[in-house]
């Protein structure tokens, strides 16, 4: 069956080239080839039986929505740069990629069996049952660790606790394999969409020592637990357990009415780490080695490394890795002395992201992350300019930030959660700049405990009392009726005629005014 779609994408590819040499000469090859490609992509779209409810009616009219507004805009607008032209190539190229690795099947046999894996997440613990993500390993030799061959990702579940069983253990079990059926819960689409095809009942878990880069994974979680114990002494109760989940990115601690709280508020997102997060702690770098006396190459390739350490530290979100990757290519290319397109930046991310993991289009998060990153890239800066003569220059910075990745990332929050919180583009202009005040007390506090622990005990305090005032302002904001607006799951009509609408729109009045680079475009 997937032989037979990849010949008929070919057929199809070179009929349009046909139409394109005989027909059709005021198109480019690139548009035509972009054309093709997404037509393809249509196709498999429309006939094959593989695809569930979420993809048709949740997924696919987003992305073909936005990759076919592109190629209208490039075609009608001839964009001089022709960067949509490149987005949609990308992007195309990635869907299609995706398309074909999703058809692929599982032939591992279901129901009771040996296996052997090795821990490839944090163990998470509730009650006296315990969950990890694990990849299993091919021709599993005890002696031979360090040679493994690994095959698929499974999410291992037990009813025991084992001591000394973390990230980087090589384990042998007996578990009933079940395969991950994304259309049963939430759940299981998150564990698809991180490329996890199997769910394991454990029993009898053996565990045989470390393999790989383990010592790295322990002493990131030696770290980790260095930052709680230091969080649990200095900081009151349950401010601890916020400021060690946004420098850790564990919220498991913070108690559940106050995530019920920020979920209400849509603040949600300050909780988890995320490109905000990788955002803040690249600013406070740059800043800090400037006054070291740092400049130009030296400055970003030092923070370059503290970025990427900082990203696997955490361990990563795909927003995470988006805005480090970003950031990463982004020196990079000013090293080079390149023009920094930071939508075609944002392109190749996303290829980048596909290649590891095409069923990342099937995280929320990773949608909303892009999105979000590409309408802050795409209209803050007008959004900005129109709002310079009326607020403060630091206000405008923020509201244009908060209203330009709202808008874009509005016809997903009610394809997924079925509604928007009109609320939190308020609260985020006054909830961002307090989260990165803490963020910043948070590190010195951890920082200079080991040095001198009074001046860590006063950071302490104060970084307490910011937390306080943020948790008001959460309370004061869950209060405000109504908290959000409620929507059914739109149509591909509707999603398509919402990314129309706003893209034509922006592209008009941004072209008119030829609005210069965004404000901040690694967040």
């Amino acid at each position: 069956m997937l032989y037979n779609k990849a010949f008929n994408y070919l057929i199809i590819i070179i009929s349009g080239l046909l139409m394109k040499k005989f027909s059709l000469p005021h198109f480019t090859f690139a548009e035509m080839f972009s054309v093709l490609i997404v037509f393809a992509g249509l196709i498999a779209y429309y006939t094959s039986e593989k695809f569930n409810y979420v993809f048709l009616n949740k997924i696919a009219p987003i992305f073909y929505s936005f990759l076919l507004i592109s190629l209208i805009a490039v075609i009608i607008f001839k964009f001089s740069c022709r960067k949509f032209l490149y987005i949609s190539l990308i992007v195309s190229f990635a869907f299609f990629y995706a398309t074909v690795n999703y058809l692929q099947n599982k032939d591992l046999p279901k129901g009771y069996k040996f296996f052997a894996a090795r821990v490839i997440s944090d163990v998470k613990y509730r009650n006296d049952r315990s969950n990890f993500e694990v990849k299993l390993i091919k021709n599993f030799e005890p002696n031979h660790k360090r040679f493994l061959k690994y095959s698929d990702k499974a999410m291992v579940i037990t009813d025991a606790i084992y001591p000394g069983l973390e990230r980087g253990s090589v384990i042998t079990g007996i578990g009933k394999f079940r395969i991950v059926n994304r259309e049963k819960s939430e759940y299981n689409q998150y564990l698809f969409s991180k490329g996890i095809d199997w769910s394991v009942n454990a029993s009898d878990i053996v565990i045989h020592g470390f393999g790989g880069s383990s010592i790295f994974y322990k002493n990131v979680l030696k770290l980790k637990m260095s930052i709680e114990r230091i969080c649990n002494r200095i900081i009151p109760y349950p401010h601890s357990t916020f400021v060690y989940a946004i420098l850790t990115g564990d919220r498991r601690l913070i108690p559940s009415y106050l995530t019920g709280i920020f979920k209400r508020v849509g603040t949600l997102h300050i909780l988890a780490i995320s490109g905000l997060h990788v955002g803040f702690i690249a600013g406070m770098f740059i800043a800090l080695f400037m006054i070291l006396g740092f400049r130009h190459v030296a400055l970003y390739l030092i923070v370059s490394f503290f970025v990427t350490a900082y990203t696997f530290f955490i361990g990563g979100s795909p927003s995470v890795k988006r805005a480090g990757l970003m950031f990463v290519l982004g020196v990079l290319l000013y090293i080079h002395d390149r023009d920094r397109d930071y939508i075609n930046l944002i392109a190749v991310v996303f290829l980048f992201f596909m290649l590891g993991n095409p069923r990342s289009i099937y995280n929320p998060g990773f949608l909303l992350s892009f999105f979000a990153t590409f309408g802050i890239v795409y209209l803050s800066n007008y959004i900005k300019k129109k709002l310079d003569s009326y607020l403060p220059g630091y206000l405008t910075i923020l509201i244009s930030m908060s209203l330009a990745a709202s808008i874009y990332t509005f016809p997903i929050m009610i394809a997924y959660f079925g509604k928007f919180s009109y609320v939190s583009i308020i609260a985020n202009i006054a909830i961002i700049p307090i989260t990165a005040l803490i963020l910043l007390l948070s590190i010195i506090t951890i920082a200079i405990y080991p040095v001198f622990l009074p001046l860590s005990i006063f950071v302490a305090r104060l970084d307490a009392f910011f937390v306080s005032l943020l948790f008001m302002l959460n309370a004061v904001f869950s209060y405000v009726p109504p908290i959000s607006f409620r929507f059914n799951v739109p149509g591909n009509i509707g999603i398509f005629a919402y990314f129309s609408i706003v893209t034509f729109l922006a592209y008009y009045f941004i072209r008119r005014k030829k609005s210069l680079n965004p404000v901040i475009p690694v967040i």
